[in-house]
């Protein structure tokens, strides 16, 4: 079959391609699609469809992706069938092993389609019926990508509240019927796995008092056995629900994880917690099954491909555009979080991009560009020390009256919240640094760079300007897609706090305000509703980004989106006396509608 290539492929027959030589049996006509209905039905997460970025060759560009499902260990390994659209030629792939739980495995299905001049739609199966479409972009295709972050719950209550993760996956479904996606990116969150923490195994160390004996308690076989239970039960779950899951099957994604995809907070606790053995223990596994499902590769497989000594990749999507996926949590503590090795390496590695990109998304999970909580992050440390001090102990004992406030690990709930936030006290040094090297970066190749971030549970925009020379990039916040959102009257506070343009440490930010296609409604900077975004390349070096964001709605009727624009204008040379190779985005950088 014309551009599909799989390792080890031979030519069987005029019309078919097998991999290791040898076709499967195939049943008896009378019972093929009673067995590939069966099969089907015996996966127990999957299929999971991973872009892994465009490559060169000689041949042409190449488009790299791979499949993984998660079947039972009995079930014998299927071959993967891949059928072009009105083509009668097949290809089949066989399996490699990642992964053995205690009643299923994991299987990984790696390969390559050779870049053609239109778009064009594969079909897949694990035995004979074409369940699964997906859609390799041609070379000169305008790349369509969606965006989301926040993808779970951290109570079932706010779950049954919000009729779970369903409703805006199923918009982004319809959007992708009508007009298919090339790329579905996950900024975070794509899970909750905060449960982690209600398991009878670490009840023992939650409930010790001490600092000290909390930094010494080893994290035991039992732990470790329950625990790496609960992250593989729970992927396999998650992935698995209904409109979630077709998705995923169906749009090649890329992830980077957040803090809930360990658990809640996990970063910016104190040093007692965070390298006590128990918080490293979980953090261990967390990261294994992260790599399994998100990344599909095993922790040796990770370090033969990873940039830096956390978990960041780099992509190229298209002809002209790459995405950098930072890895915020893997190094992250109180005080960084990424080390000056791992951002050294990363801007070396983009420097290495080809010369045809224009286009650079940056993931960072969390928002560079928003309202500063310094002195709310001061005020809860400040609380945080009275109430673990020995003196507020001896006399009050434990803090029940504030019961409320505190989390599982008696630390101030909010706290953690505040202190993943780039503005945060302890990360307003690096996050200068990185604001410089990205516009030095942008300047010295001529690139726009978009910047994708979700956790605050709000949707917006904003921009972020060097007061020194001009350039700005734009900041596109969506979340959740599926959690709760924030409260209205947070939003309303940071609405009016991002209003005005905030000059901080040689750089001028703003939240930009949109208004609706119809225009009726009155402009707004943030909106507390769950949503998830839409960005396309235009004509003119313009990318269209459409927020679609969940409607209000009556008692029992059916949850719907309403969309949201703006444009981003291209880069465009701007002469300047003193300084005449800047290149600054051309002025009036959004145009809203």
């Amino acid at each position: 079959m014309e551009g599909v290539d799989a390792t080890r492929m031979q030519r069987v027959n005029s019309r078919t391609y097998l991999l290791d030589g040898q076709p499967p049996q195939a049943p008896r006509t009378g019972i093929m699609h009673r067995l590939s209905s069966l099969f089907e039905s015996a996966i127990v997460c999957g299929p999971l469809l991973k872009f892994q970025g465009i490559e060169p060759s000689l041949n042409g560009p190449r488009w790299r992706a791979s499949i993984l499902i998660v079947i039972p260990a009995a079930l014998d390994r299927p071959q993967l069938k891949i059928t072009p659209s009105g083509s009668e030629e097949s290809v089949y792939i066989a399996p490699e092993f990642l992964y053995i739980g205690e009643q299923e495995q994991v299987l990984r299905y790696p390969f390559r389609i050779k870049q053609l001049q239109e778009t064009k739609a594969y079909a897949y199966s694990f035995f004979v019926d074409d369940r699964y479409v997906f859609n390799v972009p041609g070379v000169t295709t305008p790349l369509r990508a969606a965006f989301y972050s926040c993808n779970g719950f951290q109570t079932i209550e706010e779950e049954q509240e919000m009729e779970g993760i369903q409703p805006l996956w199923k918009d982004l479904r319809t959007k992708h019927a009508e007009n298919p996606f090339h790329v579905l990116i996950g900024g975070g969150d794509q899970g909750y796995f905060d449960g982690v923490w209600a398991l009878p195994e670490l009840q023992e160390w939650l409930a010790i008092d001490n600092q000290d004996q909390r930094k010494q308690l080893p994290f035991n076989r039992k732990m470790e056995e329950a625990v790496t239970r609960f992250y593989f039960k729970t992927y396999c779950e998650h992935f698995h629900q209904p409109q979630f899951a077709e998705a995923l099957a169906s749009i090649p994604s890329v992830m980077i994880w957040d803090d809930h995809d360990i658990f809640d907070g996990w970063g910016s606790y104190p040093d007692y917690l965070q390298q006590s053995p128990v918080f490293q223990g979980v953090f261990t596994i967390a990261r294994r099954f992260y790599l399994l499902f998100q990344q599909q590769m095993t922790e040796t497989q990770s370090h033969e491909t990873k940039v830096t000594r956390g978990l960041s990749y780099i992509h190229q999507l298209s002809t002209t555009t790459a995405i950098l996926m930072l890895d915020t949590r893997s190094e992250r503590s109180k005080m960084q979080i990424c080390s000056e090795d791992t951002y050294t390496r990363i801007f070396d590695r983009l420097s290495a991009l080809p010369v045809t990109i224009k286009d650079l998304y940056v993931v960072l999970t969390v928002p560079i560009a928003y309202p500063e909580m310094a002195f709310v992050e001061r005020a809860l440390q400040q609380f945080q020390d009275v109430v673990s001090s020995e003196v507020f102990r001896l006399i009050f004992g434990k803090p029940k009256l504030f019961s409320r406030l505190m989390n599982v690990f008696g630390e101030i709930d909010l706290l953690d919240d505040v202190g993943d936030q780039w503005k945060s006290v302890h990360h307003q040094e690096e996050r200068k640094r990185l604001l410089q090297r990205m516009h030095a970066f942008a300047s010295s190749r001529g690139m726009r760079i978009t910047i994708l971030t979700g956790d605050v549970h709000a949707g917006g925009a904003g921009i972020i300007e060097s007061t020194q020379n001009g350039n700005k990039m734009i900041e596109i916040i969506s979340s959740p897609i599926g959690n709760k959102p924030s409260p209205k009257h947070i939003v309303k506070i940071l609405r009016v706090a991002g209003s005005y343009p905030k000059q901080m440490d040689g750089f001028r930010e703003l939240l930009l305000a949109f208004n609706r296609y119809d225009i009726h409604s009155r402009p707004k900077t943030l909106f507390a509703s769950r949503n998830w975004v839409c960005l396309e390349e235009r004509p003119n070096d313009r990318i269209a980004v459409l927020f679609y964001k969940e409607k209000g709605r009556k008692e029992g009727g059916e949850r719907k989106t309403k969309a949201y624009r703006l444009t981003i204008l291209p880069i465009r040379l701007h002469q300047d006396a003193a300084n005449p190779d800047w290149l600054r985005c051309c002025d009036g950088v959004c145009n809203f509608i």
